[in-house]
């Protein structure tokens, strides 16, 4: 049986039952589990708050410079500086996925990382899960006006807390074996950040909360995948396929 959500219109019915199974997960007996079931807790699912307070504090200083005098001049003279008005382009539109089609191309060329298909991609789903939430309620709480004066929904940046997502997750499932990959993908992510500058869609502070929603939603994932799937057995398969039409994402559960 399938159920296909919508993370634009459904991301708060997503999360919640996240949620939901944490809380059912934590008081599941886990001596009832056989040791073979159990998901062997590696070192990327360990965190502390020191892999959360940077991108955090990075978070915080960006949202202050939606409303700080001072600051938004300085925002101001950065853009005028390094964004272009003529000769834009649309590769941001596309290379913000990069790091995360890399995730599955790997994948298929048998490149191995810490986790298979299915656990990564369940990993992806909560990823993408909690940094949709953050970018869409923050857009509707913010209202930046964009630097084109296109939209009010400049801060955070979509483009670049995808793009962030994906080189996180290339970082995690990849720094013990293959560390290059992971400093591709961020190198990547960058680009695309800096490209949402370039072609005046967004300020530098709208980059950096976006920067930092993607690294920390990837974290999140990582850190609360075991805490609801220690019976890997019992693991739902998930599927997801991002589309680009205001920015979102499918979600597709299999049970």
């Amino acid at each position: 049986m399938g159920i296909t959500f919508n993370i634009k219109t459904l991301v708060l019915t997503v999360c919640a039952i996240i949620m939901t199974s944490a809380l059912l997960a934590q008081q599941t007996n886990s001596d009832s589990l056989s040791v073979q079931n159990r998901l062997t807790i590696h070192d990327s699912h360990k965190m502390n708050v020191y892999d959360f307070a940077v991108p955090a504090a990075v978070f915080g200083v960006s949202a202050w410079s939606v409303y700080n005098p001072w600051l938004i001049e300085r925002r101001n003279d950065f853009q005028d500086l390094f964004s272009a008005h003529t000769h834009k382009t649309s590769v941001d539109n596309y290379i913000q996925y990069l790091p995360t089609v890399s995730l599955y191309v790997l994948n298929l060329a048998n490149v191995k990382g810490i986790h298979n298909f299915k656990d990564r991609t369940i990993i992806l789903a909560i990823s993408a899960a909690t940094m949709e939430l953050c970018i869409y309620s923050m857009k509707a709480v913010m209202k930046e006006p964009r630097p084109d004066n296109g939209s009010t929904k400049s801060f955070p940046s979509g483009h670049t807390a995808t793009a962030f997502m994906g080189a996180e997750l290339l970082y995690r499932e990849y720094r013990d074996s293959y560390p290059w990959i992971g400093i591709i993908g961020y190198g990547v992510a960058t680009a695309t950040g800096c490209l949402r500058i370039y072609n005046n869609r967004h300020w530098v502070n709208d980059v950096l909360a976006g920067a930092a929603i993607g690294i920390m939603s990837t974290r999140f994932a990582y850190w609360i995948y075991p805490k609801i799937f220690r019976d890997t057995s019992h693991s739902p398969s998930v599927v997801c396929m991002p589309f680009y039409n205001g920015a979102g994402l499918n979600l597709a559960v299999f049970f």
